[in-house]
C-alpha cells in the first residue's frame, strides 16, 4: 500500500479517510495560505541595515504567535524531511497518534512520547521525527473542539517488524493518553515517491496549525534522524533550498523563461546574499546594538531597553527571532 493522505477525525477516535481534494492542494493553494502573509510579531521600530544600504523590517520568528513565521518554519521543516527522504535513508513507517483530550499543554503527553520511543527502540535503532498538528474541529462529533495529533516518521524498522512495532507503539501510547487503539494509525511506507505529496499536502496545512495560545514545540526529531548531519546543519541547508526555490519561482513569474538565465540569476543573488552583512538599527537608521559572530549563531547584544535579539547563522537571509524581555527579567 502506498502512503496516503491521512487525516484523523476531529474526535480523535479514528484516522479518518483519504481526501483526494486535499491531496491535490499545493503549498500555495491550501485554504488560509493562498493570501499574502505578513509578519506580525517583529518589533515595529526595528530595522536591519545591510552593508549595501538596504533597510528592511526583520521578522520576529515567533511561530506560535505569527502566521507568517509559522508558515516559513513549516516550509523549512518540510524541506528538511523531503531532502532527507530523497537523499538519505528514507523513513519506513508512518505512525499517527491521536487523543480525545482537548488541550494546548504538550507536557501532558511527555510520558506517552517517551514510552512510545522506548517501546520502539526495543526492536532496534529506531530514529524518528514528529510533527504536532491539530484537527479542524469541524467534524460532527468534535463539538467544535480542536485536538492534537502527532505525525511520526520512523526509520530503522524492516518490513518484518512493522506489525510488531505498531502494536508496541500504540499500546505504549494508549497507556498514558486518553485514546483508543482503534483511533491510531500506522502503515508501512512502501513508496518514497508517494511520501512527498503526503508531506506537502498535509504537514503545512494552515487549517491544522496549533491554535492561538499553543506554546509547545511543533517539530522535533531524534538526534540521529538525519544520519551524520546535525539538525542545525540540516535546517540551514533546507532554508537555503527553500530560498533557492522561491527565487526560481519569482523569476518565472517575472517572465524569465530561459532555464539557464534563471539559474544564473539565482546563483548571483545567493552569492550577493552570502556577502551581505546586517546590523540592527531603529526606524530612523540609528544603530541599536553591536553585532557579534560565532560558529553557531549571530547574536546582537542587549540594549538599554532590555531587548535581546539573536539569529541563527542565516543572517544574510533575514530570518530572525526576536526575544523580548524586560529589564527586570533580563
Amino acid at each position: 500500500m502506498d502512503i496516503l493522505q491521512v487525516s484523523p477525525d476531529a474526535s480523535g477516535s479514528g484516522p479518518g479517510q483519504t481526501d483526494p481534494d486535499a491531496q491535490a492542494l499545493g503549498l500555495k493553494e491550501e485554504l488560509g495560505t493562498s493570501r499574502r502573509l505578513e509578519c506580525s510579531c517583529g518589533l515595529h521600530w526595528l530595522r536591519l541595515l545591510s552593508n549595501h544600504g538596504e533597510l528592511v523590517k526583520p521578522r520576529g520568528g515567533c511561530v506560535n504567535v505569527c502566521e507568517k513565521c509559522a508558515a516559513d518554519v513549516a516550509k523549512v521543516n518540510l524541506e528538511m524531511l523531503a531532502l532527507d527522504a530523497a537523499e538519505g535513508v528514507a523513513p519506513t513507517m508512518l505512525l499517527v497518534t491521536t487523543t480525545r483530550t482537548v488541550t494546548l499543554d504538550m507536557s501532558a503527553f511527555r510520558d506517552a512520547r517517551r514510552a512510545l520511543v522506548r517501546a520502539l527502540r526495543r526492536l532496534g535503532r529506531v530514529e524518528y521525527s514528529a510533527t504536532v498538528e491539530y484537527t479542524g474541529g469541524y467534524a460532527e462529533r468534535s463539538g467544535g473542539e480542536r485536538r492534537p495529533h502527532w505525525n511520526w516518521m520512523l526509520k530503522g524498522l524492516g518490513d518484518e517488524l512493522v506489525g510488531e512495532a505498531r502494536e508496541m507503539a500504540i499500546g505504549a501510547w494508549c497507556r498514558f493518553v486518553d485514546a483508543e487503539p482503534v483511533g491510531q494509525y500506522a502503515e508501512l511506507i512502501r513508496d518514497v515517491g508517494g511520501l512527498m505529496p503526503y508531506l506537502q499536502g498535509h504537514f503545512v496545512k494552515a487549517s491544522q496549525s496549533p491554535p492561538i495560545g499553543f506554546q509547545g514545540q511543533r517539530f522535533n526529531c531524534s538526534r540521529g534522524y538525519f544520519g551524520g548531519v546535525s539538525v542545525m546543519a540540516m535546517r540551514q541547508r533546507a532554508a537555503e533550498s527553500v530560498r533557492r526555490k522561491q527565487l526560481l519561482w519569482k523569476l518565472e513569474q517575472q517572465g524569465v523563461s530561459d532555464v539557464y538565465d534563471r539559474e544564473l540569476l539565482v546563483h548571483q543573488a545567493l552569492e550577493l546574499s552570502a556577502r551581505t552583512t546586517w546590523e540592527l538599527v531603529n526606524d530612523r537608521g540609528a544603530r541599536v546594538a553591536g553585532l557579534t559572530r560565532d560558529r553557531r549563531r549571530t547574536a546582537l547584544t542587549a540594549n538599554d531597553a532590555g531587548v535581546w535579539v539573536w539569529a541563527s547563522d542565516v543572517v544574510s537571509r533575514k530570518r530572525y527571532r526576536l526575544l523580548i524581555c524586560s529589564s527586570s527579567t533580563g
